[in-house]
């Protein structure tokens, strides 16, 4: 939407559900290519490993784990480096 203020400049306003929508479809998009890549990974795992199904999700936990943390890593260094720019 676009509006124009008192002092004749426009503005543009986007209302909280677009913004949750996009958020949830991102999110799911995000563990679908997740459940993608670690399925067809398992394959190659188990033969080489030689695993039964539960190390199976072991290995696949540990994975997802092992990425989420290192996600919240790059996420601090990515806001530190932000800050000290600006």
């Amino acid at each position: 939407m676009q509006n124009i203020d008192n002092s004749g400049t426009k503005t543009h306003h986007v209302s909280a559900a677009f913004v949750y929508f996009f958020g949830a479809l991102g999110g799911l998009l995000f563990g679908y290519d997740t459940g993608g890549v670690i399925s067809g990974a398992i394959l190659f795992i188990e033969k080489q490993l030689k695993l039964n199904a539960w190390q199976q999700g072991w290995v696949v936990s540990a994975v997802l784990l092992g990425g989420h943390l290192r996600g919240l890593l790059l996420l601090d260094q990515c806001l530190i480096s932000t800050v000290v720019v600006n």
